[in-house]
Formats: structure tokens, sequence, C-alpha cells
């Protein structure tokens, strides 16, 4: 007979869960009290954000219908965390809705109150495709 059991989540998944659900709940201060002072993104079009401005973002205008984390993979080391992944998201931003796969990368910085995001940069997953797609073609 076969025996099941809980496979423990690693804890960065876990929190990559965690902030999607808080994006589509509106809870905007829970991914905000993530951000270490230092924060830089880098969003789909390559433009840079600081820590203001990617809270702006996120507080006036952006709602977030679904996230769904698809794949991720983590990189540890002592006082820092990468974490990789695919991600599907539905989101309004500006009154424009769209909807498709985002790669992202999140920088964690271990600091003396807990785990914070350093860094951001999250990119179109179809633009990814599309040129894999073209470096096949002979």
């Amino acid at each position: 007979m076969l025996e099941t059991r809980e496979v423990p989540i690693d804890p960065f998944i876990a929190f990559e869960h965690r902030i999607a659900e808080a994006c589509v709940n509106g809870r905007h201060d829970e991914v905000i009290r993530l951000l270490d002072e230092r924060f830089i993104a880098v969003g789909f079009h390559g433009y840079e954000f600081d820590r203001r401005t990617y809270i702006d973002v996120l507080q006036k205008g952006s709602i977030f219908h679904s996230v769904k984390l698809r794949q991720a993979t983590v990189l540890r080391n002592e006082s820092t965390v990468v974490v990789t992944g695919l991600t599907e998201v539905d989101w309004t931003r500006a009154g424009v809705r769209a909807s498709g796969p985002v790669r992202f990368t999140k920088v964690w910085t271990k600091r003396p109150q807990g785990w914070l995001i350093l860094h951001l940069h999250v990119s179109d997953a179809r633009v990814g495709e599309a040129w894999s797609q073209a470096s096949k073609k002979p």
C-alpha cells in the first residue's frame, strides 16, 4: 500500500502565493510591507520604478483580477534568495485590462526585520516564447 504525505512547501513559494492573494484581494499594504527601502523594480517595457513609484502604481489604478503561480525556482544564499517563475496574470492598469503569462525574478534580502524584497523584474512571457520559436526557423 502506498503512503501519501504532505510535502512541505518552500517558504518563498508560500510568500509568492500570499503576495498573489493579497494583490487579488486589494491588500496592497501587505505587499508594501515586504518592500525593502532600497527596492527597485523593472516593468514589462524596461521602465525602472523606485519604491515610491512602485507603491503609487500599486495603490492608484492597479486592479488584479487573478494571479496564479505556475512555476517557481528558488535559489538560496545566507542573506539573499532569488525566486524566478511564471505567473498567469489578469489585471487592469489605468483602465486597460490585460492578461497573459508573466515571467518574474524577485530578489529577497535578509534584514533585521526579516526577509524583504530588494528587486523585482517582470517580462511578458509571450515575448520569450516568440523569440524561441523565431530562433528555430532557418
